[in-house]
C-alpha cells in the first residue's frame, strides 16, 4: 500500500472514530449534566418538603403532642420518591416517622421512640449521596425544638442518566460509518495534493526551476506548494550561481596558471577582462594602466571594445573630469557613469562612446596601498544602468587581482632594472654574506680592481686593503654599520696589480625579518682622477693662474684664520693693499701679453719681500694684498712698505721692451683699523686711494679722517636708497645749441639730488657711490624713464628735440634692463630718434660680446649713441668705426685749453676734423665764453653746450627757455 493510501486510510479511520467518540463523550456529558440538574431539583423539592413539615409540626412539638404527627407525615409522604421522613427531638429521639421500602411503594408510619445521632456537618443542610438526597431541617420556636429528617431516592435520576448513555452509544455507532465516508471525501483531495507535492519534492534536485503549476489549494497545503515552488526557483538560482562560480573559479584557475607560467602581462590582463565579461552579461571590459610619469592612462587590454574607441581613450589624462577612468585614477575612488551621453566627465569623448554603442561606464581604480593607483578597470555597457552591490564587490575583487598582476609587472621590471643596473653600473658593486664573504660582484668591480669573479668569490673584502687605513678607521666603519646600517666615505685600496687607488665607498646593510644584517652591499668608484681633478680645481679656485699667488678667495680665508690667531695670541696684524700705478698704460700701449709678463714679475718681487709666515695675494687686475703677521712694530711695517715700493719701482725687462712702474700702498692694523676681514680690507683700499691721490709711489696709513669719510659714504648710501624709494631725484636739462642756426635742438639730461637734510648732493659724489653699491642700474632706469616720459609729453605739445641720457658702463652688464627700456619706448609710443645714449670712451675698450650686442641693439632700435668726454681715454679709431657712433662730445678740458695755447686748440681741431672724416658729428662741452664759441664756429663744430648758453635747468625752466627762442 502506497504512502498516500495508508495516509488516506489512517485519516478516514481516525476521523470516523474521533467523531463517534466525540458523540459518545457528548452523551456522557449530557447524561452527567442532566443528573446533576435532577439532583439539584430534588434537593430543592426535598428542602420544600422539610420546610413544610417543619412548619406544620412546630406547634405539636411545643405542646409535646406527638399523636397527630403521623397523619402529617403521611400527607407529606405522598411524593413517591420520599423514602424516609422523621421528626426527631433535640436529644435525637424519633417521635414520628414515615418510610418506604421501595420508591413508589406504600407508606408506613410509626412512632419508634428510637434515637438518632445528629450529624454535626449536616445540621440544617442538604447532602446528596450516591442513591439518595438527605435533608436535616431544624424546628424552632423560641428555641431549637428538634429536626425534620428527609431522605429522597435518586433511582429515577439514575435511570434517566442510563437511558441517555445508551442513546449516545447507539448514535455513536450509527455515526461511525457515516463519518468514515464523509472523511474520505473531505481528505481525498488534500491527500492527493500532498501526494503531488511529495513526488515534486522527491524529484526537486533534478527539476529545480520547475513549478507544480496552477493548483487550487489554500491554507497550509497552498503554503506548502508555494514554498516548494519557491524552493525550486531558489535551487535553480543556486545551481546557476554555483555553475557560474565554478566557471569563474575555472577561469581564475587558468589566470593563476598563466601567471605562474610567466605569461605576458597583456595576455593575463586580456584573460581577466574576458573572464569579467562572462561574469557580467553584456559587459565590455577595458584595463588601463598609468604611464611611467603617472600623468596618463594607456591601453592595457580590451578584448571586446572597438579599436577606434580604444585609440580614442588611449592616453587620457589622470585628472578629475577626464572620463570615468581619469577621475577614478586621480581620486582612487570608484567612478560610476550611469549615462555617458549626459555626463559632463565624458565631454569630448561622447562621440567616440556613441560610435562604439556604449551608454554606461563603471570605473574601478586598481590600487596598491594608500594614494598609489596603478591603473583602472573599466566596465562598459550598452544600456543605461548602475552596478548592483554584488557587481560592485566583483569589480573590487577583480581590481585586487589586477593589483597583483600589475604589482608583479612592476616588481619584475624593478628586478630586471636592478639586474641591469647591477651589471651595467659604472660603479663597482660587491655583495657579502653574514660571514663577510664575497658572494657577488659586477663587471665594474673587475674593471676597477682587476680581480675576476672566480678570484674573489668566498673571499673577504679585506683582500683589497692597501694598508693605509688603520684599525681605528675600520672599527669606526663597522660601528656605523652596526648602529645605522650604512657607512660612506673615502678609502684607499689596492688593485690586483698592487697599485693603490682612492675610492669612494658606500656600504649598506640588508636585514632579515629578525633584524639581523645578513647581507652587505658595497658600492665604490675609483676617484683617483676625481681627486686629481679636485686638486686642480682647488688650485684654480684658490690661486691666480697667471701669478700663482693666492687669489681673493684664498686670501680672505687666510685672513680670517690669521685674524683669529692674532686675536687669540694678542698680536697685531698688518694688512697692505697694493695697487700698481700706470699698469693700464703699459697694458694698453705694449699689449696684454706684456701686461701679463709684468704682473708675473711684480708678483715674484712681492713674494721675495715677505716671510714664509706672511701671505701675498693677487686680488684682481693690478691689485695685490699682503698679510704681515705679528706686526707689533708699526715702524717695521712702514719699512716693509717702503721696501716693497723700492722693489716694484725697479725697471721691468719685458719681451716687448722696458717698462717702469710704481705702486700705491694702503696699510691697516688689526684690531685698531677693523675688527673683521671685510672692514680691514675695505679700509686698506681707502688708504691706498689716499696714497694714490697724494702722488703715487707712496704708502698711507688708514686715518681717522678716512673713517669719517667712510661713515659719511655709508650714511649717504642709505640715503640714496631712500631717495629712490621716495622719488627725491630730479632731472635737469642743459640745452645743446646748433652752432649754425643758434637754436636749441638738443639737451643733455642730468640727474640732480636735492637731499632733504644735506641740500644739493653733487652727482660726482653719489653716482660713483651708486655704482659701488650696485644701485646704478636702478638710478639709470629711473632717469631713462623720466626723460622718455618728459620727451613724449613735450613732443605731444609740439616741442621736437633730442635728449641725451648717460648710461654707466656697469649698466651694460644687465641686458634685461636695456630690453625694458626699449619696451618702455614702445609702450609710451616715443620714437627712438628722440633719445641719445651717452657712453664713456672706456666702454669701447670692453671687448665683451654682450657689450657689443647691446650697443648694436641700441642702434637697430633707432637710438643714437654719443661718446662722452672724448679725448680723455684710450679709444682707437677702429672702435669708432666698429660701433657706428653718432656723436663725439669733446671733453671740457680741451675747450678750456683753447684760450691757453695752441696745443689745446690743435687737439680740439683734430678731434673735429677726425670725427667729420668718420661721419660723426661733434658736440663741445663746457663752453663758457664767446671766444670759445667763436673758435668752435670757425672749427666747424656742430653743437655746443655750456654755461655760456645755460646751465642745466629744471624741466619747466628749460621748456620756457626753448619756447622763448
Amino acid at each position: 500500500m502506497g504512502l498516500h493510501r495508508r495516509l488516506l486510510f489512517q485519516l478516514v479511520a481516525f476521523g470516523a472514530i474521533a467523531t463517534a467518540v466525540a458523540i459518545l463523550l457528548f452523551g456522557i456529558y449530557v447524561a452527567h449534566t442532566q443528573r446533576a440538574l435532577e439532583i439539584r431539583a430534588l434537593e430543592s423539592e426535598v428542602q420544600l418538603i422539610a420546610d413544610d413539615v417543619g412548619n406544620d409540626v412546630t406547634q405539636y412539638l411545643i405542646a409535646q403532642d406527638y399523636r397527630n404527627l403521623d397523619h402529617l407525615l403521611q400527607q407529606a409522604g405522598n411524593n413517591p420518591g420520599v423514602m424516609l421522613l422523621q421528626v426527631v427531638t433535640v436529644d435525637g429521639r424519633i417521635v414520628s416517622q414515615m418510610e418506604r421500602s421501595v420508591a413508589g411503594s406504600a407508606v408506613r408510619t410509626s412512632t419508634s421512640g428510637g434515637r438518632l445521632p445528629i450529624p454535626s456537618n449536616m445540621a440544617g443542610g442538604i447532602a446528596a449521596g450516591h442513591d439518595r438526597v438527605e435533608v436535616w431541617r431544624p424546628i424552632r420556636g423560641n428555641q431549637l425544638l428538634g429536626w425534620v429528617h428527609v431522605e429522597h431516592d435518586l433511582e429515577e435520576s439514575r435511570l434517566l442518566q442510563s437511558h441517555l448513555l445508551d442513546d449516545s452509544m447507539v448514535i455513536g455507532l450509527l455515526v461511525l460509518p457515516l463519518s468514515a465516508v464523509l472523511m474520505f471525501f473531505l481528505v481525498r483531495k488534500p491527500i492527493g495534493l500532498i501526494r503531488q507535492a511529495t513526488a515534486f519534492a522527491v524529484r526537486l534536485p533534478e527539476a529545480s526551476g520547475e513549478t507544480m503549476g496552477e493548483v487550487a489549494a489554500s491554507g497550509e497545503i497552498g503554503n506548502l506548494i508555494h514554498a516548494l515552488n519557491t524552493a525550486s526557483g531558489q535551487l535553480h538560482d543556486q545551481g546557476v550561481a554555483l555553475a557560474l562560480a565554478h566557471a569563474q573559479e575555472e577561469r581564475r584557475r587558468r589566470i593563476y596558471e598563466a601567471m605562474a607560467m610567466g605569461e605576458t602581462p597583456v595576455k593575463i590582463m586580456t584573460m581577466i577582462a574576458a573572464s569579467l565579461e562572462q561574469d557580467i552579461p553584456g559587459a565590455l571590459v577595458a584595463i588601463m594602466v598609468k604611464d611611467k610619469g603617472g600623468k596618463r592612462l594607456i591601453h592595457g587590454a580590451a578584448p571586446s571594445l572597438p579599436q577606434s574607441f580604444i585609440d580614442r581613450l588611449n592616453g587620457v589624462s589622470v585628472v578629475p573630469g577626464a572620463t570615468s577612468c581619469g577621475g577614478a585614477a586621480s581620486t582612487g575612488q570608484r567612478s560610476i557613469t550611469e549615462h555617458i551621453p549626459s555626463h559632463a566627465d565624458w565631454d569630448g569623448y561622447q562621440d567616440a562612446a556613441a560610435q562604439a554603442g556604449l551608454a554606461a561606464c563603471w570605473a574601478e581604480p586598481i590600487v596598491d596601498g594608500p594614494d598609489r593607483v596603478l591603473g583602472v578597470l573599466a566596465v562598459y555597457l550598452r544600456d543605461r544602468c548602475r552596478p548592483s552591490a554584488a557587481q560592485q564587490e566583483l569589480l573590487h575583487q577583480v581590481a585586487n587581482l589586477l593589483t597583483v598582476v600589475l604589482r608583479r609587472v612592476r616588481n619584475e621590471e624593478a628586478l630586471l632594472l636592478a639586474s641591469s643596473v647591477f651589471q651595467a653600473s659604472g660603479e663597482a658593486i660587491t655583495v657579502t654574506d653574514e660571514n663577510n664573504c664575497i658572494i657577488a660582484i659586477n663587471p665594474a668591480f673587475t674593471r676597477v680592481t682587476g680581480y675576476s669573479v672566480e678570484e674573489v668569490l668566498g673571499k673577504n673584502p679585506s683582500m683589497l686593503s692597501s694598508g693605509r687605513m688603520d684599525s681605528t678607521f675600520y672599527r669606526t666603519m663597522w660601528r656605523s654599520l652596526k648602529e645605522t646600517g650604512q657607512w660612506q666615505g673615502e678609502i684607499w685600496n689596492k688593485r690586483k696589480s698592487g697599485q693603490v687607488f682612492a675610492e669612494w665607498l658606500t656600504i649598506n646593510a640588508i636585514h632579515d625579518d629578525q633584524g639581523r644584517a645578513y647581507r652587505h652591499v658595497a658600492i665604490f668608484s675609483d676617484i683617483s682622477e676625481k681627486k686629481r681633478a679636485e686638486e686642480t680645481i682647488w688650485q684654480q679656485a684658490n690661486y691666480d693662474q697667471l701669478t700663482e699667488l693666492p687669489n681673493r678667495r684664498l686670501f680672505r680665508d687666510r685672513l680670517e684664520q690669521e685674524l683669529r690667531r692674532a686675536e687669540r695670541n694678542g698680536n697685531l696684524l698688518a694688512l697692505l693693499f697694493i695697487d700698481l700705478d700706470r699698469f693700464k698704460t703699459v697694458n694698453d700701449t705694449m699689449g696684454h701679453d706684456a701686461g701679463d709678463e709684468l704682473l708675473v714679475q711684480a708678483a715674484n718681487r712681492l713674494k721675495d719681500c715677505v716671510r714664509d709666515s706672511d701671505t701675498v695675494a693677487r686680488l684682481g687686475s693690478d691689485e695685490f694684498a699682503m698679510i704681515l703677521t705679528e706686526a707689533n712694530d708699526p715702524g717695521g711695517v712702514e719699512r716693509k712698505a717702503q721696501h716693497i715700493l723700492t722693489q716694484l719701482a725697479w725697471p721691468y725687462t719685458l719681451r716687448a721692451g722696458m717698462a717702469y712702474l710704481s705702486a700705491s700702498i694702503g696699510i691697516t692694523l688689526f684690531p685698531s683699523d677693523g675688527g673683521e676681514a671685510e672692514s680691514l680690507l675695505l679700509n686698506a683700499a681707502r688708504a691706498m686711494s689716499a696714497a694714490k691721490n697724494g702722488g703715487a709711489n707712496a704708502f698711507s696709513w688708514y686715518t681717522l679722517e678716512m673713517q669719517m669719510a667712510a661713515r659719511v659714504r655709508s650714511e649717504l648710501g642709505h640715503d640714496l636708497r631712500v631717495a629712490l624709494q621716495e622719488n627725491q631725484f630730479q632731472v635737469h636739462y642743459q640745452p645743446i645749441v646748433d652752432l649754425h642756426s643758434g637754436r636749441v635742438v638738443k639737451a643733455e639730461a642730468l640727474i640732480r639730488w636735492p637731499h632733504p637734510e644735506r641740500g644739493w648732493v653733487s652727482p660726482v659724489t653719489f653716482i660713483p657711490l651708486a655704482e659701488e653699491l650696485g644701485m646704478i642700474g636702478e638710478v639709470g632706469d629711473w632717469v631713462f624713464r623720466t626723460v622718455a616720459r618728459q620727451a613724449k609729453d613735450w613732443l605731444d605739445c609740439g616741442l621736437d628735440l633730442q635728449y641725451s641720457v648717460n648710461k654707466s658702463p656697469r649698466q651694460f652688464g644687465a641686458a634685461d634692463n636695456q630690453e625694458a627700456w626699449l619696451d618702455y619706448l614702445q609702450e609710451i609710443e616715443l620714437p627712438a630718434r628722440h633719445l641719445v645714449i651717452e657712453i664713456t670712451e672706456g666702454l669701447l675698450l670692453d671687448a665683451r660680446v654682450e657689450v657689443m650686442q647691446q650697443l648694436h641693439q641700441l642702434r637697430e632700435a633707432g637710438l643714437q649713441v654719443a661718446i662722452d668726454d672724448f679725448g680723455t681715454g684710450y679709444s682707437a679709431l677702429s672702435y669708432l668705426q666698429q660701433f657706428d657712433i653718432d656723436y663725439l662730445k669733446i671733453d671740457r678740458s680741451f675747450i678750456k685749453d683753447l684760450e691757453e695755447g695752441a696745443d689745446g686748440a690743435a687737439l680740439a681741431e683734430a678731434i673735429v676734423v677726425m670725427a667729420h672724416k668718420l661721419g660723426i658729428q661733434v658736440i663741445a662741452e663746457g663752453v663758457e665764453t664767446a671766444f670759445q664759441r667763436d673758435w668752435l664756429v670757425d672749427a666747424q663744430c656742430d653743437y655746443v653746450q655750456g654755461f655760456f648758453y645755460a646751465k642745466a635747468l629744471p624741466a619747466e625752466e628749460f621748456e620756457r627757455l626753448v619756447r622763448s627762442g
